[in-house]
């Protein structure tokens, strides 16, 4: 994701969180919560947003983890998740850029259900 300058004012946690809403009624797998299952609790999120790079407008996948949700799969499951949405709505295998066959979570290791 784009690199975060720190922790962000009101005024402009406003305005990310209106471009959030904005990538969401464009992208169905913008920006998804990581819901922590034993506490219910939101501990992050992972998703796509767009970035510029040479002159177009690319997608880029990325995640946030407050701290102490960090290092125990909760990326690696939202990963194979977000994985499955953008490859079932949007990309043919054949099509894509890079080879999505050899991705691990299209060959198991993840779940598309």
């Amino acid at each position: 994701m784009v690199f975060s300058g720190g922790v962000l004012d009101p005024a402009g946690a406003e305005i990310r969180f209106d471009h959030m809403l904005e990538l969401a009624a464009e992208l169905s797998y913008a920006k998804r919560p990581i819901v922590e299952r034993s506490t219910a609790l939101v501990v992050g999120y992972t998703g796509v947003d767009r970035f510029e790079f040479e002159g177009a407008s690319e997608l880029e996948f990325g995640w946030r983890l407050v701290p102490s949700a960090r290092g125990v799969g909760y990326v690696t499951e939202a990963a194979a998740h977000v994985e499955c949405v953008v490859l079932e709505l949007v990309c043919d295998p054949e099509q894509c850029v890079g080879d999505v066959t050899g991705s691990p979570f299209a060959a198991g290791v993840g779940s598309c259900v």
